[in-house]
């Protein structure tokens, strides 16, 4: 079963493996980890590698960490040399617990703040919704006199399963589905795409 799983990821993936930078572990992977001592990303990864273009690498993400992203502008006059740079920091959690039905997981955004610094963005997941929103913060300046804001945003992309309005199959046999029966309502569905756009203006980096 392991083995075709990893297969089905690859035939999923495979066509993509050229741009994929990282793929974590969630609450499944580690499961079979506890199960059968098997690191079922591993394994993807190391099929996806050898797919992938000659020199991209596809990093193995944990349950949690976090992506930095560096961007550096030409000095004037081109070349090699790099100028001023900027960094966008994602935090990502796999995320945990139920779903939320009613707050859609906004509480655990509040309580991953809490303990967390410099992030551009709070990436989770889990809990089967799917939404987009953005906290403001104020930070006390090394120099000066105003608050510096900062745009944090909070995301949490959804699963890639069914979304269960389809109660019986061809056959006329109903098809279980656990939002339904847990009287849900229907769940977010699929990922998030987010375009960065760095300006040169240090006060605007994170638009």
């Amino acid at each position: 079963v392991l083995n075709r799983a990893v297969v089905m990821a690859f035939d999923w993936l495979a066509p993509y493996a050229g741009i994929i930078h990282m793929i974590g572990s969630g609450n499944h992977e580690t499961s079979v980890g506890k199960w059968a001592s098997t690191d079922i990303i591993h394994l993807l990864i190391e099929r996806l590698q050898a797919a992938a273009p000659e020199g991209h690498t596809i990093h193995h993400g944990g349950y949690t960490g976090a992506i930095v992203q560096r961007f550096s502008e030409p000095k004037c006059g081109g070349g090699k040399t790099f100028g001023k740079s900027r960094t966008w920091n994602i935090y990502y959690h796999h995320g945990a617990g139920g779903a939320s039905p009613v707050t859609k997981g906004m509480i655990d955004f509040n309580r991953i703040a809490s303990y967390t610094e410099g992030c551009d963005v709070l990436w989770i997941g889990h809990k089967h919704n799917k939404f987009v929103d953005r906290a403001d913060t104020l930070r006390v300046p090394m120099q000066g006199e105003q608050l510096i804001r900062r745009k944090q945003w909070r995301i949490m992309s959804g699963a890639y399963t069914g979304d269960g309005t389809a109660q019986f199959d061809d056959a006329g046999n109903y098809r279980p589905d656990w939002a339904r029966e847990k009287a849900f309502a229907p769940q977010g569905q699929g990922g998030v795409t987010v375009e960065v756009r760095v300006n040169t203006n240090e006060r605007d980096k994170h638009n």
